[in-house]
């Protein structure tokens, strides 16, 4: 009888154990653990990368207000694109991501581009004000895509 009573301690034991870690072990099966699965699949960002896209941010937190209360100048639309141009195109020549990762910071280099450009009137069928926008939604894509661990969305 003592020996089945041990015997029963030590299957209850065993089953305790397994309670306290099984959730852990199947957490990503059910969704537990997801943030950390996440942030093992992003990206990791050159330091070519990381500079001129710190570079783009700021530029476009600088003139973020005035495009979006339409008070810039045509002027200044196009030195912020051309100054956007010598980003992408430091990033395009001295990046050394190759593959999927490449292939994801090209899109984001089109959508800061075609923004730039409408940011500094070049396509008459959009505004600068939709240009902010395709700018804004590739910078935070950047920041979901990319382990920057320096970087900071622009909200």
């Amino acid at each position: 009888m003592i020996a089945s009573l041990r015997t029963g301690l030590h299957v209850l034991a065993a089953l305790c154990v397994a309670g306290l870690f099984l959730p852990s072990l199947m957490g990503p099966a059910f969704g537990l653990g997801e943030d950390m699965i996440a942030e093992e699949k992003k990206i990791r960002p050159d330091p070519v990368l990381i500079t001129e896209m710190k570079i783009i941010r700021d530029l476009t937190l600088d003139i973020h207000s005035l495009v979006t209360h339409r008070r810039l100048s045509p002027a200044a639309g196009r030195t912020f694109q051309e100054k956007i141009k010598a980003s992408l195109g430091r990033i395009e020549a001295g990046t050394m991501l190759i593959g999927e990762p490449r292939d994801s910071l090209t899109a984001l280099v089109q959508d800061i581009s075609a923004g730039a450009a409408a940011i500094a009137g070049k396509d008459a069928s959009t505004e600068p004000i939709d240009g902010i926008v395709l700018i804004d939604d590739a910078l935070a894509r950047y920041g979901t895509l990319f382990d920057d661990p320096a970087w900071e969305p622009l909200r």
